[in-house]
């Protein structure tokens, strides 16, 4: 079947090969009969069926109707009168005509079915190939995330195992600059206090910096600890406003305190939470002036057994955030208002760290805020902490 459908492909071995068939048929016809009679001529299926089968329908259909004048012409040579023979076995001449259309058509079909499957065939071998490409791509994709975790791993890993060795210098530095600060308060090195202070103060900042990025790589290394412990709310928010009073009137600001009378205690880790408070009413008082920082604590009852919720949320009046840009601001090293944020200093680690902090101690933050009519950060946390048994490892 593959020869002849390659003989049809060239024209010159398809012309061979039916010339071939019919110059066999015409000898054998000429040779049998009248021994065979018409019976003879049952044999010019096989011609028709061959140029049927080489060029398909159109080629079926002139062999059979061509078979008509070539067998008047045989039966004349063969001595008895051709078209009387023909016309005698009509019915054997329309059949010709039939199995030439029948066999073309079959033909057609043949080899439009090995063409599609040619196709099929090649679509599967691209498809595989793209299956193997992507396989490749993925695997890629997967060993390079793998590698860079592994790199911020090691990292994390790396900051947190040096976090000693980092704050050890620096508060050495601020502890003998304070030292020295006292010293130079007599009238003989009075004119040495302000450059100390200013070597104080740098220091203090480049403290504060490094404790957040250690603080940070440490909770993405896992090994932050949280300590709990049970406090009033009351007391721990009057703390919070008297110890950052000063920061917060330099901009002209007043802070204002709201606290409910019978808000009780919060089971949590006291020392971070002071430092999320911190943050916020740090940012605000930065980006607020001659306006009004709100520090709201409430309390939510929990459905029983669950515990209640205590709610912190530090509101202010500056200049509020885009809100292109709330999707990524506690991403670290992110900060909106960039361009305010420039004459302020920072490393955009704050808030990164707040939403970290509030993740283990439980809970949750989250902000509202629109350009010109300020912002309004809030944190949810439990009232109490989950049992010992149920706290996931910090």
């Amino acid at each position: 079947m593959q020869s002849q459908q390659q003989a049809a492909r060239s024209p010159r071995g398809a012309a061979a090969a039916l010339a071939t068939v019919s110059v066999i048929y015409a000898l054998v016809l000429l040779l049998a009969y009248p021994a065979l009679g018409v019976m003879a001529a049952a044999l010019s299926v096989v011609p028709i069926g061959v140029a049927g089968w080489l060029y398909r329908r159109a080629g079926g259909l002139a062999a059979g109707l061509l078979s008509i004048p070539a067998h008047i012409v045989l039966f004349t040579l063969a001595g008895d009168d051709g078209v009387r023979v023909v016309i005698t076995s009509w019915l054997g001449s329309l059949l010709g005509v039939v199995l030439g259309l029948a066999v073309g058509w079959l033909s057609a079909f043949v080899g439009q079915a090995q063409a599609q499957a040619r196709e099929l065939v090649a679509e599967r071998a691209a498809m595989r190939a793209e299956v193997a490409e992507r396989a490749r791509a993925e695997q890629a994709l997967v060993q390079a995330r793998a590698d860079a975790e592994a790199a911020s791993r090691a990292k994390s890993a790396f900051l947190a195992s040096m976090s000693h060795e980092l704050r050890t210098p620096l508060t050495s530095i601020i502890g003998y600059c304070d030292l020295i600060v006292l010293m130079a308060q007599r009238p003989s090195y009075a004119e040495l206090e302000v450059d100390l202070q200013q070597i104080r103060a740098a220091g203090q900042h480049l403290l504060a910096m490094v404790s957040d990025l250690l603080d940070l790589s440490k909770i993405e290394a896992g090994k932050m600890l949280v300590s709990y412990e049970e406090f009033g709310l009351a007391g721990f928010a009057a703390e919070i406003a008297a110890a950052l009073q000063p920061l917060i009137a330099q901009n002209g600001n007043t802070l204002v305190l709201s606290v409910a009378d019978n808000i009780g205690t919060l089971e949590s880790d006291r020392t971070k939470l002071r430092q999320v408070l911190f943050n916020l009413l740090s940012n605000a008082a930065k980006f607020t002036s001659h306006g009004t920082i709100t520090l709201t604590i409430a309390r939510e009852p929990g459905a029983s057994p669950a515990p209640d919720w205590v709610q912190l949320a530090v509101a202010d009046t500056g200049v509020g955030i885009a809100a292109a840009e709330l999707a990524g601001l506690f991403e670290p090293f992110t900060q909106a208002n960039a361009e305010i944020a420039k004459s302020h200093g920072g490393t955009g680690l704050g808030l990164a760290l707040c939403q970290r902090f509030c993740q283990l101690l439980g809970g949750e933050i989250c902000v509202a805020s629109a350009v010109g009519a300020g912002s309004t950060f809030t944190v949810r946390l439990p009232a109490s902490p989950p049992p010992a048994d149920d706290r996931e490892p910090r």
